[in-house]
C-alpha cells in the first residue's frame, strides 16, 4: 500500500502542520493518516484501523470533512442500498487547502497584531 507519508519525517511534519492549523487531536490525525492510504474506506474499515467505535470515528470524520480535509462519497451496492466511503485529500489538493489556511491564519494574526499595536 502506498502512503502519502513514505517516511516518518514527512508524517511528523504533516502532523505538526495539521495540528497547528486545525487543532487536530491524535485520533483526528490517525483517521486522516489512515485515509491517506490511496483507497476509499468505509466507516467500519476506519474504525477497525484506528481501534475506535463507529460513533467516535464518524464524529471525527465529520470534523475533518467540515475542515475540508476529508471527502465522502456515496457508493451504490449492486443488489440495492448505499454506503459511504471516505478519503483524505492528497498531494497538490491538500497543499492548496493548507496554503489557503496558512494565508487566512496569517491575515488573522496580522489583524490582531495591528489591533494590539493600537493599544500599546
Amino acid at each position: 500500500m502506498l502512503s502519502l507519508y513514505p517516511n516518518s519525517k514527512k508524517k511528523v511534519a504533516c502532523s505538526d502542520l495539521l495540528s497547528c492549523l486545525y487543532g487536530l487531536s491524535e485520533i483526528d490525525y490517525k483517521i486522516f493518516y489512515t485515509l491517506s492510504e490511496k483507497e476509499d474506506k468505509s466507516l467500519d474499515q476506519i474504525a477497525s484501523d484506528v481501534k475506535r467505535n463507529r460513533t467516535t470515528v464518524y464524529k471525527n470524520i465529520q470534523k475533518l470533512s467540515s475542515l475540508g480535509l476529508v471527502k465522502k462519497e456515496m457508493k451504490c451496492i449492486e443488489s440495492g442500498g448505499q454506503y459511504l466511503v471516505f478519503r483524505s485529500l492528497e498531494g497538490p489538493e491538500l497543499r492548496k487547502v493548507l496554503e489557503t489556511k496558512v494565508r487566512e491564519t496569517k491575515d488573522s494574526l496580522d489583524a490582531m497584531l495591528k489591533k494590539f499595536s493600537e493599544y500599546y
